[in-house]
């Protein structure tokens, strides 16, 4: 049987003392989750920005807010970091897209009635290319900013103009983006240029999951008729087809994937268990039961290699070691599914965010590194209130991008939470 963790009350990351024992306890989907319980109004919260001094990892794990970035009025719905890690844009559901200067928390760029879903840096920070919820793409220059509302797209391209938009996602390198569509079909458009670099058919139904491999080398595709394809950037040739659905009837509901840090494995969430699989040749690596849906919303490789976090419909968050294909923990939500859980870099502390976004969870893994035997184990666990967040906020989402400087937790109604490390 799996590990569970039992949790004492306490506050802070030195506080909640989570002793991990051999007993498994009820965690079905069928578990009563608290979805009705209203929510207040909380006053706004005022701190003065603090640019991030150190990266949050097992040498400084304790976080606090350090600044609130405020100008949207909606949900943001997606959030990138430049690669120079000093500006972050976001994209609302106000129509609002801004590029802001982490040194001291002021919008550099914002343009109004831009219905964009996702955001993204072109090469060399140079540009942002945002993407319209109905697929149409548009290139914006920053090396000359204009004053707010009068920018004029560089250039303008589409992926699949449609009502609801497929996937997009872009290449480590930050030259590509991949669009999917709701039939089947992939493109790939060279960034900023706005040149078509391959269009091809990557399945028989709607593309649901896109996603780039660390090595820029392969791009994995997840349709609808459950089938799971990898192909070759930038030419969109086919690698291997790892789930065959057009030759084999497929039982397993595959929704996501990921690939380990070195490329060379990829691992395929179901609504059953999680597949693993070698690269190039798709030879069967691991086969792990789990929970159903218990990665529906986000799988993980941590960025040593060693570890694979499951996010879902599930009261329980599991961790399994890559190398050995066995469960070390589960990481208890009670009477909660999981949103979203993220990785530091240094892969010692993972960041869970559970549905319905009333909680949020900062666990330190450093004790599961200790080859012990099956005896207690102390794991350490913060929570909002430990980290300065207010009371009465729903988060929407989670992020912790780049170098790992900001983990970065929206708001339901707009305001973006920098947390960063305390540093004494």
């Amino acid at each position: 049987m799996g590990r569970i963790l039992r949790a004492n009350m306490g506050r802070g990351l030195r506080g909640l003392v989570l002793v991990l024992t051999a007993t498994l306890s009820a965690c079905g989907s069928d578990a009563p989750r608290d979805t009705n319980q209203p929510t207040a109004t909380p006053a706004p919260l005022i701190i003065p920005w603090q640019p991030a001094q150190v990266v949050i990892g097992a040498d400084s794990p304790i976080v606090g807010v350090s600044g609130v970035l405020r100008l949207h009025q909606g949900t943001v719905n997606d959030l990138t970091l430049s690669a120079s890690g000093v500006r972050l844009a976001t994209a609302a559901a106000d129509d609002v897209v801004a590029v802001w200067n982490l040194s001291d928390g002021e919008a550099l760029f914002f343009q109004e009635n831009l219905p964009a879903r996702h955001v993204f840096f072109g090469p060399g920070d140079e540009t942002l290319i945002t993407v319209d919820r109905d697929g149409l793409a548009r290139v914006w220059s920053l090396t000359v900013v204009p004053p707010p509302g009068e920018a004029k797209p560089l250039a303008e391209f589409s992926g699949y103009r449609t009502a609801t938009a497929g996937p997009v996602v872009q290449s480590p390198d930050r030259t590509l983006l991949a669009f999917g569509s709701e039939n089947g079909g992939v493109k790939l458009w060279r960034v900023p240029q706005a040149e078509e670099a391959a269009n091809f058919q990557a399945h028989r139904a709607a593309v649901g999951f896109l996603a780039f491999s660390p090595d820029g080398q392969y791009l994995v595709t997840v349709g609808a008729e459950r089938g799971v394809r990898v192909w070759a950037v930038p030419s969109g040739d086919l690698v291997r087809a790892v789930i065959d659905a057009d030759r084999v009837e497929v039982d397993a509901v595959a929704v996501r994937a990921a690939f380990s840090p070195d490329s060379r494995l990829l691992a395929v969430a179901t609504d059953r268990d999680i597949q693993v699989w070698t690269l190039p040749a798709a030879e069967p690596f691991a086969s792990i039961p789990i929970a159903r849906h218990q990665a529906s919303h986000q799988i993980a490789f941590s960025p040593d290699g060693r570890w694979l976090a499951g996010c879902g419909a599930q009261p329980t968050i599991g961790l399994w070691e890559v190398a050995t294909r066995q469960q070390v923990a589960l990481l208890p939500l009670p009477g909660q599914g999981c949103r979203n859980a993220a990785f530091s870099p240094d892969s010692t502390l993972l960041l869970t965010l559970p549905a319905p976004g009333r909680d949020l969870y900062l666990w330190n893994l450093a004790h599961l590194r200790d080859d012990q035997s099956d005896g207690e184990r102390v794991l350490e666990r913060a929570d909002r209130r430990g980290m300065g967040l207010p009371d009465g906020v729903a988060f929407f989402d989670i992020g912790w991008p780049g170098d790992g400087r900001f983990i970065f937790v929206l708001d339901e109604a707009g305001p973006i939470y920098a947390l960063t490390a305390r540093v004494p």
